[in-house]
């Protein structure tokens, strides 16, 4: 939890579900958790995991695990509401099926507006249809995963920033569990990106995430509006091509995937650039082309506030590339 605001709502579904395993137990983990814990229901099974800090989603939720005792953990992050009987259905799906080792259930927005279901599919994507099946990777929003088969996998990254849950659901399935998508579980998820503005900021922000793509694989490479559009067509024909049979109104919504991943990818082009020449993180990149020889002249005219021949020799590394 990071905002008790948005928090309450989710608790309240879990207050509300129309069958409550025995022994389960809430663990909210958040640097203010303090400030939830004087408000809400005392008959509620709560424990409180108060942070000194904020952390990153991993490592929140590794604080939650250490506290929790039970066979399996439901992940909820503070924007999501259970539908009244996901817990009913969750259970009974465990002691229905063999070798579980994780569950996510379909994602859609609170409120059902165009932009809302459009960020759907677009972020969501792959978790959004009517067909149960057996999953490479799921999102954490909302994700219920076997004790046994967090342990054996490993558990959550505490380094990764982004993508912890693929990597973890990626583990689980090498280690021989089951990897499913059940979209009779519902989790609502009130992202508020329902209006164009709100929308479009959400998708530019993202490409923020072109920092951990630079640490994890440095390379002195320029800005590409070629890649981007590369980019952008294979994130729709993925979507596409787990989409295109079981969602009836994803037509409807194409462009607009396509626009939103457009959006997403430009930004990443630019936030990368604005990494690599962020505290000179070029200078210890060797370059090995004429191109990133050109990028590095660039950024070190930059840095002296030499903008114009920095524009120039940055522009020869682009049509060199």
């Amino acid at each position: 939890m990071g905002r008790p605001e948005t928090a309450f709502p989710t608790i309240i579904s879990l207050q509300n579900q129309t069958f409550l395993p025995e022994n389960w137990e809430i663990i909210i983990v958040s640097v203010r958790a303090q400030e939830i814990s004087e408000k809400i229901n005392n008959n509620l099974p709560v424990k409180f995991v108060p942070l000194n800090q904020k952390l990153i989603p991993s490592q929140t939720r590794i604080e939650g695990i250490k506290k929790a005792t039970g066979d399996w953990f439901l992940f909820i992050d503070d924007d999501i509401e259970l539908k009244s009987d996901f817990l009913k259905k969750l259970m009974s799906l465990i002691q229905s099926a063999k070798n579980l080792g994780a569950i996510g259930p379909m994602l859609p927005g609170k409120n059902g507006s165009f932009f809302e279901r459009l960020t759907d599919y677009t972020n969501f994507w792959s978790q959004q249809n009517l067909k149960r099946n057996r999953r490479d990777w799921l999102y954490s929003a909302s994700l219920a995963v076997s004790a046994e088969a967090y342990v054996k996998a490993g558990g959550f990254n505490p380094e990764l920033e982004i993508g912890e849950d693929v990597d973890l659901t990626q583990k689980i399935n090498k280690n021989n569990f089951l990897v499913i998508y059940e979209p009779e579980l519902v989790a609502f998820h009130n992202h508020k990106r329902d209006t164009l503005l709100a929308m479009v900021k959400y998708f530019w922000k993202n490409g923020g995430h072109a920092k951990f793509f630079l640490l994890q694989n440095p390379q002195l490479r320029v800005f590409s509006l070629l890649r981007a559009f590369r980019n952008s067509f294979d994130n729709l024909n993925q979507n596409i091509t787990l989409n295109k049979n079981c969602l009836k109104d994803f037509g409807k919504y194409k462009l607009g995937v396509c626009v939103n991943y457009i959006i997403y990818q430009i930004s990443m082009e630019w936030h990368y650039q604005y990494y690599l020449y962020k505290n000179n993180f070029y200078m210890n990149l060797k370059p090995e082309t004429p191109e990133e020889n050109y990028l590095v002249i660039s950024f070190k005219l930059f840095s002296k506030g030499k903008w114009f021949r920095g524009i120039y020799y940055y522009l020869r590394a682009m049509l060199r590339k």
